[in-house]
């Protein structure tokens, strides 16, 4: 048995596909498939069950799942043991994040204290929308995810909630809700509104279309752009208007009313910190930048 076949292993469990087991191991699909097939040689027994659509973890498969993830975790610690012993300690952890998240939360500040604090620590950003975001979390190229909370990240590992604040309409001056003395809104009266909102693929845009959606409510978006500034001035400039996170409404002033839908407050807009290792411990350092994290938005709230 070697490393390599733990690897494929579990990344094709995690994957429920070779070929995507291979991609994101940077090997061909024919590698992963011969690797297993000589895995379960030496078992004696499969450890998927294959077939045109997907493979899955057969039942021996998956008793050996969890020990696949303790046999990874203790060759990382050993590592860890060798590299403090040798002095190498320098560490690098690649954390992506939503762009809108860094209106709420001061990512700059955060990793520059967090250097400062651990010089043998270097941290690589990666800043995008929500689905290049969640795409870098599953294809395991990041450790780390600043992302909001969806159906999508489920499957992920939540290690920290950050924020979870409602959803508001903004309206310019001249709108009749503008002067309306009801703060809670039915979206059903925004139908024949025209919207800015950010591109398909940002967090913000995907939680409105779905409530939208679940409301059979057709809606006109005939601004999209991916700056929040740019969206307040739009809305400013009476050419639409736009729903978004109370916490990045407040930064601009404008008219706000609360949003409703039969009869109940919309679900919060809730990010949070993602990991992309399912079943693997934490390394040192995530488990140091989670720490720090911690403590500077309690010393910070």
């Amino acid at each position: 048995m070697e490393i390599r076949q733990i690897r494929l292993f579990i990344a094709a469990a995690e994957e429920e596909s070779f070929s995507k087991a291979a991609k994101r191991e940077n090997i061909v699909q024919s590698g992963v498939s011969m690797a297993l097939r000589s895995l379960e040689d030496e078992f004696g027994t499969e450890l998927f069950i294959r077939n045109t659509r997907k493979v899955a973890l057969s039942d021996s498969g998956k008793q050996f799942l969890p020990a696949a993830y303790e046999i990874l975790n203790s060759i990382q610690k050993a590592k860890t043991i060798i590299s403090s012993i040798e002095n190498k300690t320098d560490e690098i952890i690649s954390i992506g994040t939503e762009t809108l998240i860094t209106h709420c939360l001061d990512l700059p500040k955060i990793i520059s204290k967090f250097t400062e604090k651990n010089p043998q620590f270097r941290i690589n950003l990666l800043d995008g929308n929500f689905l290049s975001s969640e795409r870098s979390l599953k294809a395991h190229s990041i450790d780390l995810s600043f992302i909001s909370t969806s159906p999508r990240t489920a499957k992920y590992r939540k290690l920290l909630q950050l924020e979870a604040t409602p959803f508001v309409v903004m309206v310019p001056g001249h709108h009749q809700l503008a002067t309306s003395e009801k703060n809670l809104i039915d979206i059903k009266k925004l139908s024949q509104d025209v919207f800015i909102d950010f591109p398909k693929g940002w967090s913000i845009r995907e939680h409105v279309d779905a409530i939208f959606r679940k409301e059979g409510i057709h809606r006109r978006v005939e601004f999209e752009v991916s700056c929040l500034e740019l969206l307040s001035k739009l809305v400013t400039n009476n050419l639409g208007i736009a729903i978004l996170p109370k916490k990045l409404a407040d930064k601009y002033q404008l008219n706000q009313k609360m949003l409703t839908s039969c009869n109940q407050i919309l679900p919060l807009w809730i990010f949070s910190l993602y990991s992309s290792r399912t079943g693997l411990e934490l390394a040192p350092i995530e488990r140091a930048f989670i720490e720090f994290l911690k403590k500077y938005l309690e010393e910070n709230s």
